[in-house]
């Protein structure tokens, strides 16, 4: 008796606190931030907040291996997402042997590959009820306004430009868009706002793509011709209203953040046409895969042939800027049928989701691909990024559920 209560407790527990442990890790940067900039203004050793993020990541470790062991059968019942593993692991392991990789820096990009793929694709794959995943991760939109807010007073400090935040702050403001439109709360928006302006001010611009395609997907989702019409007319105001005003913003940004390179580009009007150098970046990664399409040289070897442009080692920063040609130049011509499966895969799953009824389906859906897309065609990599991760476990997730439906209702024919 005292066995089956246990199990019974352990069950409640995992069923109960999975979801929340699982927005926590999607959105522990925003509370190491918070962490990081406190123990800045406070000059508190750093390693204080490594050991955090080493509990967190071996909290979650042990609740998704419980959870696993509970539920185990429904992981193993997706041979998709077995294979997808394996082949991943396999990669690696042919990558890294190919490469010459030291292991100092293997052992680096194993942990990034297992923590910012693998395990966000397990853990979304686990959650069972959408809504309540999506009503979890609202409390965010709150606590990024105070991550925001101790970048901006480091920022007026520092006067350093840091893009890992405007990513960091990704998934709350998408969510915040996402309740501003599909519930009609201009609370969320003025949130929304509130981010974005000091996102310009102290991040980078690339997460504005991300902004962008996720309101256009909140469009295309949830707007009927009326609520569209209403939104273009309150965007078209706002920039109505910023556009007379642009010579006053203009003076005043100048005047108190002249060192932010956002700030800059839009002031010298290079917000859109400055490119960072992508454009000899993508000019070098087309010439290389034209060079070889049929090159199979695995993860990672991108960087590879990009640092020999500029004498550097494996582990600095020349990847290709975008995730196609990342692929290309990774895998070749072998990674054509992959690319096309993936963007037909994901095709239909948005004609499947325009007819679903399910709002937090198509919410997830939103964030996921427009952290992926935005993100993934202009920066970052999809090895290092979890926006892949948080894709790909979108669509496991949604497959495994649309399979489940299409059962019970076979089985009620």
């Amino acid at each position: 008796m005292n066995m089956n209560k246990t199990e019974t407790y352990l069950d409640i527990f995992l069923d109960k606190s999975y979801i929340p442990f699982v927005c926590l890790y999607l959105n522990w940067n925003v509370i190491k931030g918070i962490l990081t900039n406190c123990f800045i203004f406070f000059n508190i050793d750093e390693t204080i907040k490594e050991i955090i993020s080493g509990r967190l990541y071996f909290i979650v470790f042990i609740c998704f291996l419980l959870y696993f062991i509970k539920n185990y059968k429904k992981y193993l019942k997706s041979a998709k997402l077995c294979i997808t593993i394996i082949i991943c692991y396999m990669l690696f392991q042919y990558s890294v042997s190919v490469n010459n990789i030291d292991n100092e820096t293997i052992k680096d990009l194993f942990q990034v590959l297992s923590l910012n793929f693998i395990l966000i694709v397990l853990l979304l794959y686990g959650i069972k009820d959408i809504n309540v995943f999506i009503e979890y991760l609202r409390p965010y939109c709150f606590i990024a306004v105070f991550y925001a807010l101790s970048e901006l007073l480091k920022y007026s400090v520092t006067k350093q430009y840091d893009m890992t935040f405007s990513y960091t702050l990704l998934i709350p403001m998408l969510i915040c868009l996402i309740f501003a439109i599909y519930e009609s709360k201009h609370f969320y928006l003025v949130i929304f706002l509130f981010l974005e302006i000091i996102n310009l001010i102290c991040g980078s611009r690339g997460s504005i793509l991300c902004h962008l395609i996720c309101f256009l997907l909140c469009m295309f989702f949830y707007s009927n011709k009326t609520r569209f019409i209403k939104w273009i007319f309150s965007f078209t105001l706002i920039l109505f209203i910023v556009l007379c005003f642009s010579p006053l913003i203009t003076n005043y940004l100048q005047s108190h953040f002249n060192n932010s390179r956002t700030v800059n580009l839009i002031i010298s009007g290079e917000f859109v046409s400055h490119s960072s150098g992508r454009d000899e970046i993508y000019a070098k990664a087309w010439n290389y895969f034209l060079d070889n399409p049929i090159r199979f040289s695995g993860f990672y070897s991108d960087r590879l042939l990009l640092n020999q442009n500029h004498n550097k080692g494996f582990p600095y920063g020349s990847y290709a800027h975008n995730f196609i040609l990342e692929i290309l130049l990774q895998f070749g011509i072998f990674a054509i049928p992959f690319i096309i499966y993936f963007f037909y895969n994901t095709c239909r799953v948005i004609k499947i989701l325009k007819k679903d009824m399910d709002w937090a389906n198509k919410a997830f859906f939103i964030i996921s691909f427009s952290f992926f897309l935005g993100q993934l065609s202009v920066s970052s990599s999809y090895l290092i990024s979890p926006a892949f991760g948080l894709f790909v476990g979108f669509l496991f997730r949604y497959t495994r559920q649309r399979n489940e439906i299409n059962k019970i209702q076979r089985e009620l024919v």
